[in-house]
């Protein structure tokens, strides 16, 4: 049986020792893995991870089963504030020599994009010669204002030089596959778990912002100035992750909005694995409300859409080509414009809309999925 190897930024959700990483990164790898899983392979997850403990501790590596056909490698790591920048190379260190000691030849190596380690995959991936194959998301120069030009060439010599690319969005191939390398879309999991609680029954109906408090994407500051327009019987849930910064301008915003808001507005801090489930199930509207006119909404997906839907959410979201273009178009409550006031109107509309079960379909794009990447692995094998 081949082994898959991921690379990315992960850990159990579950772990005690928390590291860097993101939950949405988390969920999609995950699942990848375990379609991959469902279609033969076995799979090495090879997590470049960080210890963010505040103290200054050494904790050990691992290689582990996370589930039947899925391990997961944790290298060395400190906890603590101190010697960042010797933490930082110590990780690619240790990232480059597992990849020059572990890959060969024409071997298939799924790299989650990021500009964390990318000179470090061109250089092992130039000494082994194994072929990359590139899992992006979005292209970050169009998300930041990258501050280096180098940063910005490197990420476009990342995508010159992968030889496949698993993609959110197909407009995305045009942007990045510019030597029409083999490719396949995916943008979100299409896990539907079981039901594991009940939604909230207090006479209130429950909103859900999940996501980054990105600042550039504007989605989390939307959706708590839209419960200003709300009557009293919306509780909005501000659910999240972002720098200490990010954090400070959320809970700013939710303090501002709620001295003229009828709504009640709580900020939930982050969650992960079942928890973030039992909090996404117990809701009954999800927001996904980013800045249409960012350029990043050409060519990435808000994977949040997937996860709303496979917890029994109806889904209200800004109106974007990828949404529109999308196979859960039709699931969707869009807002007219990008103002508080019609994001308001679209969370009413959905309220005393009939509700759709969209998990129906998301099983059937999971189907189509684990057939389809079948279908490009073997092709690059």
């Amino acid at each position: 049986m081949s082994t898959i190897k991921i690379i990315s930024y992960h850990d159990r959700q579950d772990s005690p020792v928390r590291r860097t990483y993101t939950v949405s990164c988390a969920n999609i790898i995950d699942y990848l893995a375990d379609s991959l899983v469902a279609n033969g392979y076995d799979v090495q997850i090879v997590s470049n991870a960080k210890v963010v403990e505040p103290k200054f501790k050494f904790y050990r590596g691992s290689n582990n089963e996370m589930r039947p056909g899925v391990r997961l490698k944790l290298f060395p790591s400190w906890g603590g504030n101190r010697l960042i920048f010797i933490k930082l190379a110590w990780h690619l260190m240790l990232l480059f020599f597992y990849l020059i000691t572990h890959t060969r030849r024409d071997e298939p190596v799924i790299v989650y994009h990021t500009l964390g380690y990318y000179k470090i995959i061109l250089w092992a991936k130039r000494i082994r010669k194994f072929r990359l194959i590139l899992h992006t998301g979005e292209i970050y120069q169009l998300v930041n204002d990258l501050q280096f030009k180098s940063l910005a060439k490197i990420e476009n010599k990342t995508f010159e030089s992968s030889d496949a690319f698993i993609l959110s969005t197909a407009s995305l191939n045009q942007r990045v596959n510019k030597h029409n390398a083999p490719y396949i879309t995916l943008n979100s999991s299409f896990k539907v778990g079981p039901q594991l609680t009940d939604k909230y029954n207090d006479g209130k109906i429950h909103l859900l912002y999940s996501g980054t408090f990105e600042v550039a994407k504007g989605g989390v500051k939307a959706s708590i100035r839209a419960a200003e327009f709300l009557p009293e019987n919306y509780h909005l849930h501000v659910l999240g992750f972002g720098s200490d910064e990010e954090i400070r301008i959320v809970k700013d915003t939710i303090a501002e909005v709620s001295a003229r808001s009828k709504a009640t507005i709580t900020y939930e801090g982050l969650k992960r694995g079942r928890d973030y489930i039992e909090f996404v199930q117990r809701c009954h509207i999800g927001l996904s409300t980013q800045d249409p006119a960012g350029a990043f909404n050409a060519t990435s997906f808000p994977s949040k859409l997937y996860s709303y839907l496979s917890n029994g959410l109806k889904v209200v979201t800004v109106d974007l080509p990828v949404i529109r273009h999308s196979p859960v178009s039709e699931c969707m409550f869009y807002c007219e414009e990008y103002t508080p006031q019609s994001i308001a109107r679209a969370i009413e509309a959905a309220s005393r809309a009939e509700y759709v079960d969209g998990r129906a379909l998301i099983k059937r794009l999971d189907a189509d999925f684990v057939a389809s990447l079948k279908r490009f692995i073997d092709s690059l094998l």
